[in-house]
Order: structure tokens, then C-alpha cells, then sequence
């Protein structure tokens, strides 16, 4: 089972989105969740773009992006990368939490 979330910088779950089947791919889910439609609806907030930090795996967007794939060694693309890892610790904690509180 695969499952998509938005979580916020304190570790809540702002949105949860139904499982799916593990053998879907990530886009499919976020197409299927109408994550960006709802996103587009709420931004900019007081004049302020915002966007999300997701998964490499999800497309790369104004509202959407994630890390660099096989950035060189020492570069800035590297650096991002090592300092937005510590920030999806969150995310992982929040999935931790669904694992074991609904098994």
C-alpha cells in the first residue's frame, strides 16, 4: 500500500491522501488526489508563492519539486540535497506514526 501526504515543517499531517495499490506510480496518486488543482486554488497566499518539497519521484513544477538527481560531489545541487534530506526526516516520522498506529 501506498499512501500520499503533505506535512509541515512541525511534523503534522496536513493532508492524507486514501492508499492506493503499491503498484501505482507516485503521479498517478497525486493526479488521482487532485493535489496541484487544490493547490493552484489556494496560492498565493497574501501575495506569497509557496510550494511544496516533495519526493524525486513526483513531477518537478512551480508548486512541486524535489531534489537533484546525481548532483557532482560538493556542488551546490549536493549541498541542497544533504540540507532538505534533514527536513524530510519529518515526513518519515509522520509516516512512522501511521505504520504503527494503523497496522
Amino acid at each position: 500500500m501506498k499512501f500520499q501526504t503533505v506535512v509541515t515543517p512541525d511534523g503534522m499531517i496536513a493532508c492524507f491522501w486514501v492508499p492506493m495499490n503499491g503498484n501505482r506510480n507516485d503521479s498517478h496518486m497525486l493526479r488521482e488526489s487532485c493535489l496541484l488543482d487544490q493547490l493552484n486554488e489556494m496560492i498565493p497566499v497574501n501575495g506569497v508563492n509557496f510550494a511544496l518539497y516533495g519526493d524525486p519521484a513526483y513531477p518537478q513544477g512551480p508548486l512541486l519539486f524535489g531534489g537533484f538527481y546525481n548532483p557532482q560531489p560538493g556542488s551546490e545541487d549536493a549541498l541542497w540535497n544533504q540540507k532538505m534530506s534533514r527536513v524530510r526526516e519529518v515526513v518519515e516520522w509522520g509516516y512512522g506514526q501511521i505504520v504503527t498506529n494503523w497496522k
